[in-house]
């Protein structure tokens, strides 16, 4: 069709068995239908979970052969009530919206890998997912929200929307049922979320994963990502807030954009054994214009970043990034 967000889509895939290098022939995974958004997560080594909203209905897709095949799509429940959030149908929406998902295992060695970024994907332990969009009421076209005067409505992807909240949502059970977990601050939207763990005083055993989110900006300080922590696997979020470091494009059309986080493997640094772990950001180097895509590096945890490398100058839009087996 013309290619537009409400026309009928298909959801495709090409797959690598050489790091990348080359690329098979495209699948459908899912469709003809309305996917408006989708999140993939590893759930093993041959396992990928794919979560698809189509139109006000949200979906479930598997594969257990590395996505060579998959199922038949089936409904995708996510359970608002949690320990945190207790007040179940808060939120008029929970939807996914665009990226990937991590598998934390606490207290493991390998805790904290991406999983779908090449470097494994366990078994088990806790499936993180956030690109979830949280809404608390529908935002209508012309209309502003919570008396915002300026921009004065959310038409699309563009103005604010205090009622849009990124969320996490977790599994236990390696993706058969899903709730909501934590719930990052208004006007966050698309979010993406890096499990990392810091090594021990000696290179003692590490510390349980900690997550730090990257989060669209469509709240207040526009131009520049949204980001916060968590130091308990995804239950809760901290230190929520405004990266002057990162920016992130306001354009007539759009409100910032999709970027893109994940964590590096540990780099041992010291004798003793200390070490910190990178994480790197993809996103436009511009707060006026989507272009000049580029990567920015982090060896403190989030708190500061560095912009290392320009991938492409020119028009950018979304990224996505995932790590190679070495």
């Amino acid at each position: 069709s013309d290619g537009g967000d409400g026309t009928e889509q298909y959801v495709v895939l090409r797959r690598s068995t050489d790091g990348g290098v080359t690329f098979g022939e495209m699948q459908i995974v899912f469709g003809p239908g309305h996917p408006d958004f989708f999140v993939a997560v590893q759930t093993g080594v041959m396992s990928v979970l794919l979560l698809v909203e189509d139109g006000n209905s949200n979906l479930r897709i598997s594969s257990e052969d590395g996505g060579v095949s998959w199922s038949d799509p089936t409904p995708l429940v996510v359970v608002q009530m949690s320990d945190h959030h207790p007040d179940p149908g808060s939120f008029a929406k929970v939807s996914p919206a665009v990226g990937k998902g991590v598998t934390v295992q606490e207290g493991d060695s390998q805790s904290g890998h991406e999983g779908t970024g090449g470097t494994g994907g366990g078994g088990g332990g806790r499936l993180l997912l956030a690109p979830f969009v949280c809404t608390k009421a529908a935002v209508t076209p012309g209309v502003s929200a919570l008396g915002v005067s300026s921009p004065p409505a959310v038409t699309g992807d563009h103005g604010l929307c205090p009622l849009c909240h990124s969320c996490i949502v977790r599994s236990e059970d390696n993706g058969k049922t899903w709730s909501l977990a934590a719930v990052a601050q208004p006007g966050s939207r698309e979010s993406s979320l890096a499990a990392f763990t810091q090594p021990g005083e000696g290179g003692a055993a590490r510390t349980p994963s900690r997550l730090y989110v990257s989060e669209r900006n469509m709240g207040h300080d526009i131009g520049h990502r949204m980001q916060s922590w968590s130091e308990d696997s995804g239950s809760t979020l901290l230190s929520e807030s405004v990266n002057s470091d990162l920016p992130e494009p306001v354009t007539a059309n759009w409100t910032g954009v999709v970027g893109s986080v994940l964590a590096l493997p540990v780099q041992t640094l010291t004798s003793s054994g200390g070490g910190v772990q990178r994480l790197v950001y993809s996103g436009p180097a511009s707060s006026t214009s989507r272009s000049n895509i580029s990567l920015f590096v982090s060896r403190d945890s989030g708190l500061s970043w560095d912009r290392r490398v320009v991938v492409h100058t020119g028009p950018s839009g979304y990224s996505d990034m995932a790590t190679l087996d070495s």
